[in-house]
């Protein structure tokens, strides 16, 4: 278990731990069984050690939710938003996405900026630079954008 060669050291560590433990555990059960009764192997033990915490730690086939059950998601464009619908006087909330998109504001003015960004405020959260779109920014400023572009 431990004679593979690792550059990080704590991996190492980490199953000699391990390896230390079970040898313990298997004293313990030898200190605690009978005299008279035929001792078992460190590696029988460690296998009903092992068989014992996966046991555990699976929980029974009834209370595992179906896959059915699920709503599958269809990966893709976001649909348009049409410039009416995100009329609004509240200014955009910009948050942080881990995925890059195409900046919705500097679409409409023709240029190409992807970012990570998006408006909680809008329907469809659509993705906005902070260089192009700052807080004061409204809904009605963008979509008097988008209709006179159009």
């Amino acid at each position: 278990m431990h004679r593979r060669k690792t550059v990080k050291w704590w991996k190492t560590i980490f199953t000699w731990i391990l390896e230390i433990g079970q040898v313990n555990y298997h004293i313990i059960y030898l200190l605690a069984q009978p005299v008279e009764t035929k001792p078992m192997p460190l590696a029988a033990f460690k296998d009903a050690l092992i068989s014992g915490l996966i046991s555990l730690s699976t929980p029974p086939e009834a209370q595992r939710p179906l896959a059915v059950d699920v709503p599958a998601t269809k990966p893709g464009p976001k649909p348009h938003i049409d410039a009416h619908i995100r009329l609004s006087k509240s200014p955009h909330l910009i948050d942080y996405d881990g995925v890059q998109r195409q900046c919705e504001h500097c679409a409409i003015t023709k240029k190409k900026q992807r970012t990570t960004f998006y408006c909680d405020n809008c329907p469809g959260n659509p993705h906005l630079c902070p260089k192009g779109v700052s807080k004061n920014v409204t809904h009605k400023k963008i979509s008097d954008l988008s209709t006179n572009n159009i």
